[in-house]
């Protein structure tokens, strides 16, 4: 597309450029014949210059052309990849409430069995939670991705790209190893599931939920509660899933959101650069 424009402008302007030209002819061959040979030279001169001027504007409109071009497709990828980012902060922003939530169940439950309270359902409850909270992390990287195919050069400020970049190819790919993709579970967190598996017989009673429907609830039996809590093991790799949660979310997950939110801003700032 870039070379059709010059093509167009000289076609559009070629009767002009002839006319011209035959101009230039008679008053070159009235000069000869009058032998004249100075002012030949002048209007030789000046025929090449009008050329030149000519290729020069055609040059310079193609130029403008495509670089046109080239900033639309730039605004069209920092949108995508602004949307994309915003959709993402929603399912981290998720993930931080449920690892918040699993961090104050993991602390009163901690705190029932270091202050060997008597057993209640409430506080049991906390022991059934151990067992399903695993997290899944969804982002969404098609349009990064897309913007990879085509050449991160494509985004023209380079901080920006950079930031992007780390953003995709550090920190969400950290997250989502960690989340979704190690395969094997942390060996504290193998004991905890085999405890749980091993010693925990689950009560399963009905009740009726906030909406008026009945719903299975999984309870722990009082002996379980004693158990557990005389289980050393179980204590320590219960207190080391504690603090693996809490130092995942402080040093992982906020700055992961931070990072998000600080970079749709930037994006922002360029597109209304771009734009202007």
């Amino acid at each position: 597309m870039g070379n059709d424009f010059p093509l167009h402008f000289f076609l559009a302007n070629l009767e002009r450029a002839k006319s011209i030209m035959r101009l230039f002819n008679r008053l070159r061959f009235s000069t000869l014949k009058n032998g004249n040979v100075k002012r030949y030279l002048v209007y030789a001169i000046g025929e090449i210059i009008l050329i030149v001027l000519g290729i020069l504007i055609a040059l310079n409109f193609d130029a403008k052309r495509e670089s046109d071009h080239k900033t639309l497709r730039e605004i069209k990828v920092l949108e995508g990849i602004r949307d994309d980012i915003l959709r993402d902060t929603v399912d981290i922003n998720l993930n931080i409430r449920g690892y918040e939530s699993v961090i104050k169940s993991d602390s009163l439950l901690l705190r029932a069995f270091a202050e060997r309270k008597p057993y209640e359902p409430g506080i049991s409850n906390h022991i059934v939670y151990l067992y399903f909270r695993d997290f899944l992390l969804v982002l969404h990287q098609s349009s990064f991705e897309q913007a990879k195919s085509q050449g991160l050069e494509i985004i023209s400020n380079q901080k920006l790209r950079t930031d992007v970049s780390r953003l995709y190819e550090f920190d969400y790919h950290y997250l989502l190893l960690l989340e979704n993709e190690s395969g094997t579970k942390p060996k504290h967190q193998q004991v905890l599931d085999n405890t749980l598996l091993d010693q925990i017989e689950f009560v399963n009673q009905y009740a009726k939920d906030s909406t008026g429907t009945m719903e299975m609830l999984s309870m722990v039996t009082e002996e379980t509660y004693y158990e557990l809590m005389d289980d050393a093991k179980f204590m320590l790799m219960l207190g080391m899933e504690l603090e693996m949660k809490r130092e995942l979310l402080h040093s992982k997950y906020h700055p992961t959101l931070e990072h998000a939110l600080k970079l749709v801003q930037d994006i922002d700032k360029e597109l209304l650069r771009l734009e202007d």
